[in-house]
């Protein structure tokens, strides 16, 4: 099975060494061995790259270009004016994201044809395990939201998703007040990375990570929002 760009890369880089030898037949791994490996790569990454957290969390994100591209976005939306009722230019209220988010849903941006992709639940967690060696544990204070999302083929041919190529970018709004940013991960059934070919008439599961305050205990309404290639979208879910 075709793994995300990520993790493929990870394994190669340790399974080279594993495998070169003199002449020796390579020794195929198990998928749980090459999870283990991927496990082990991704912490040996964390352990010698001082900028980021040790985990399999932020292995991606550059805190520092992120902070310099929200400041950057809430000087412009700062600045920006609107007019009242009788023409004049006048300060607004110029914070709210819905404002700019073009309001569209998962299938639009993501599914095609004989390709559905749909919203299944949430659920708030302290901790995250995947196939038996992928845990995540939320930080000190924080608890995980848990968005669950199925991408199906019904088509009678298997489907090459790629959503990977498309860079999007994630976040939520839960309860109408609780906001936070995508968890970048290299799980497996990571949505934002996801890269496998779906065989016809199969669902598989995907999954997004954030971490809210551990005072939100219930997810009672949800907003999802993602920009691709620049543009935002919000989907309430």
């Amino acid at each position: 099975m075709k793994r995300t760009g990520m993790r493929l890369t990870a394994v190669a880089a340790v399974t080279a060494l594993l495998l070169g030898g003199c002449g020796e037949q390579p020794y195929s791994l198990t998928e749980d061995e090459e999870g283990m490996i991927v496990d082990y790569s991704a912490h040996a990454v964390a352990k010698f790259n001082t900028s980021q957290p040790d985990g399999l969390a932020n292995v991606s994100r550059n805190e520092q270009e992120t902070e310099a591209v929200d400041e950057s976005q809430t000087t412009e939306t700062e600045n920006k004016i609107t007019l009242d009722a009788s023409g004049n230019a006048a300060a607004g209220d110029q914070s709210t994201e819905n404002k700019t988010a073009e309001p569209s849903t998962l299938d639009e941006l993501f599914g095609g044809e004989n390709l559905s992709v749909t919203y299944t639940g949430a659920e708030i967690a302290a901790n995250y395990m995947e196939g038996g060696y992928y845990s995540l544990d939320a930080e000190q204070g924080k608890t995980f939201v848990i968005v669950g999302i199925d991408i199906t083929n019904s088509g009678a041919d298997e489907i090459a998703i790629d959503n990977f190529a498309k860079t999007p970018k994630f976040s939520v709004m839960v309860n109408g007040q609780e906001k936070a940013e995508e968890e970048n991960t290299i799980l497996p059934s990571d949505f934002a990375l996801y890269q496998e070919t779906v065989p016809a008439g199969v669902t598989e599961n995907t999954i997004l990570l954030f971490q809210v305050p551990d005072s939100v205990t219930s997810v009672d309404s949800l907003d999802l929002f993602v920009n691709i290639s620049g543009t935002n979208y919000q989907i309430t879910l």
